[in-house]
């Protein structure tokens, strides 16, 4: 977070579930008098009127640059309009070219601003918005773009100005097929592209677009400029004891103590009794039983508990047991599953059906070429769409569905080591937090 309100972190990389959407929200909620926060997200947006605002003066993937940093001018225009150190007449001038939208939907504000006919006078040159997106040549809104720019540069105050990109995968369940040649990961890679000319244009004013962005999309953006994108990227990336500060924090709020000790605050809502697990044959601290189930992101652990408090509050009302903690595996199994096939099926259209491979055979541990004959079955018969076997089987690795059996007892999932990719060589596991719901135990 730090990383971000001091120009440091352009780019912030994630899992679902790991708090992008959290970050942006608390940034946007603590907007103070030296830090002004545009939230934009991209939630239920209608991404066409975007693709009909390509420049066709720019190759692609470059070809939404433009529209992009219009975006980012406009929403940094809104911001310095609310500075206290705004000239009255600039603030007057703005709230003019950019009359409040309905509400702080991107889509909502995008809409307003294409099919508006409000004139803007920000340079006074009587710029017009509407015709903006109805000049056939591209090249006068790049000239438009350029005044905006200008302006922004001249008006903006010492101050710290963050626009934040936020929800962006709302059209990637559309991708799929042709995802080299999506005209989606066009638009996020000019939106890369597009924040980078702006830190460079401005570089030497605090203005800091910000875009929050999947991993696994952001995987698929292909650009020469990619690796210097690194230098502004943030990955957000959980650890046990990171994790321990988290839940240290959510608990200490709900019970009401001020105490950051996290064996105190977890104990007072579980028992200190061990979990047995393995057919009883080892045991395990409750939080390290539940870290077995869950793929280490802040939203599993919150379900998890969840779970378990909603089950002990029908049971006992008392500290949660070890029966419980295992009894909510399984409800905790069928929300993992979920959650999964929400995250994939962009990727997979038939990933429930992928998944059912492994509930058929009733196992956890395959081999490569047990789970390619069950495929290819599927495929000949048409209950799955996609042909490529090693794609899906790399795909269910990505997103550690299934990790490598690297010997008895040790496996690789790729939540616990980020750098990891499939070995073709060894058996495959399946998640230990998807065995109840997949009916493998």
């Amino acid at each position: 977070m730090n990383d971000i309100a001091t120009g440091d972190a352009s780019y912030v990389i994630g899992r679902k579930g790991t708090g992008k959407t959290a970050l942006v929200q608390y940034l946007s909620d603590t907007s103070s008098t030296d830090l002004h926060v545009s939230k934009l997200t991209f939630k239920n947006f209608p991404f066409n009127e975007l693709y009909s605002q390509g420049n066709d003066s720019y190759r692609r993937p470059n070809q939404y640059i433009t529209i992009w940093k219009l975006i980012i001018y406009s929403a940094a225009c809104k911001l310095i309009a609310r500075s206290s150190k705004c000239d009255p007449l600039t603030r007057d001038r703005i709230l003019k070219a950019f009359p409040n939208p309905d509400g702080d939907n991107l889509g909502t504000i995008i809409g307003q601003w294409i099919s508006g006919d409000f004139g803007i006078n920000v340079l006074g040159t009587g710029i017009n918005i509407s015709k903006w997106f109805k000049e056939k040549k591209k090249t006068t809104i790049q000239e438009k773009v350029e005044n905006l720019e200008q302006f922004v540069v001249k008006n903006i105050p010492n101050q710290t100005f963050l626009v934040l990109f936020d929800e962006l995968d709302e059209d990637y369940k559309d991708i799929f097929e042709t995802y080299n040649k999506s005209e989606y990961l066009d638009l996020l890679t000019s939106l890369f592209k597009a924040v980078q000319d702006v830190r460079s244009i401005t570089k030497e004013h605090r203005l800091y677009p910000v875009v929050f962005l999947r991993d696994d999309i952001y995987d698929l953006l292909q650009d020469p400029d990619k690796n210097k994108w690194r230098d502004f990227q943030v990955d957000l990336e959980w650890t046990p004891e990171s994790m321990k500060g988290l839940l240290s924090h959510r608990l200490a709020k709900a019970i009401g103590k001020q105490s950051d000790d996290f064996d105190c605050l977890w104990y007072s809502i579980f028992n200190r009794g061990a979990v047995r697990y393995s057919d009883g044959k080892k045991t395990t601290r409750s939080f390290d039983y539940i870290t077995m189930s869950t793929q280490g992101r802040p939203r599993d652990y919150i379900n998890y508990l969840r779970e378990c408090a909603a089950l002990e509050l029908k049971r006992s009302r008392r500290e949660i047991s070890a029966e419980t903690i295992k009894d909510a595996d399984k409800l905790y199994s069928n929300y993992l599953r979920k959650e999964l096939i929400d995250e994939i099926h962009g990727i997979i259209p038939d990933i429930g059906k992928v998944l059912s491979i492994f509930s058929e055979t009733r196992k956890w541990i395959l081999s490569i070429d047990e789970f390619k004959k069950a495929y290819d079955e599927r495929v000949q018969a048409g209950g799955v769409q996609i042909k490529d076997v090693d794609m899906v089987l790399k795909t269910l690795f990505y997103f550690s569905i299934i990790g490598n059996v690297v010997r008895v007892g040790v496996h690789i999932f790729r939540h616990v080591r980020p750098e990891a990719e499939l070995n073709f060589k060894e058996k495959i596991v399946v998640h230990r937090g998807l065995m109840k719901s997949l009916q493998i135990i």
